[in-house]
């Protein structure tokens, strides 16, 4: 078995591997019996520990995500249904599928975690949580909401005050007719009914 330093082939090996089997799997779980499939000399426990390490660093690896190109792939990921090869061929031709499978799950992930939460303390005058919370997170939720709400206005036909990036991109006149079911299923969320004025 070898028990010596990774090299950065195998490192980014290990990445694109894991970015491939959760893609594959439709999951953020990994198998990794396949995994080790590539990694036929070193055991699991350091094929797993290895990864703990460096799981974080797949951005930073590739390329740094603009919080526009975030936005756009939550969007995108939505209203294309998943269709990683559409999305990444139309939108992210710099970027494989894989890379977009997983940031759009840890994107999910907190979306979950972080943006309904304090969306839903806001609305409820709680905002206590929210003072405690990195300016990064907080200026992430800003942008994401003031992006859905003005989509929903534009779609409605109101008049907008604030553009953001992602409303430049899509345009500030009308919604792009594949955003439609997307934008209805979030105006039926009554975090964004609350904050629409």
């Amino acid at each position: 078995l070898n028990h010596s330093f990774w090299s950065n082939e195998e490192k980014q090996l290990l990445i694109e591997t894991i970015q491939q089997n959760k893609l594959q799997n439709q999951s953020n779980k990994i198998n990794w019996n396949q995994v080790m499939t590539k990694f036929p000399k070193r055991r699991l426990t350091q094929v797993k520990s290895y990864y703990q390490l460096i799981k974080d660093e797949d951005d930073s690896i590739f390329l740094k995500w603009t919080e526009i190109e975030i936005q756009l792939l939550y969007l995108t990921a939505n209203v294309y249904k998943f269709d990683w090869q559409l999305i990444q061929k139309r939108y992210f031709p710099s970027r494989t599928m894989s890379m977009l499978f997983s940031k759009y799950q840890r994107i999910k992930d907190w979306m979950q975690r972080v943006f309904f939460k304090i969306c839903d303390d806001l609305t409820i005058d709680d905002i206590n949580y929210a003072k405690n919370l990195k300016q990064k997170e907080m200026e992430r939720v800003k942008y994401r909401t003031w992006t859905m709400i003005n989509r929903l206005k534009i779609q409605a036909g109101e008049p907008i005050y604030f553009h953001t990036e992602m409303d430049e991109y899509f345009g500030v006149n009308s919604t792009d007719i594949l955003e439609v079911k997307f934008l209805d299923s979030i105006s039926k969320n009554t975090i964004y009914k609350r904050f629409m004025i």
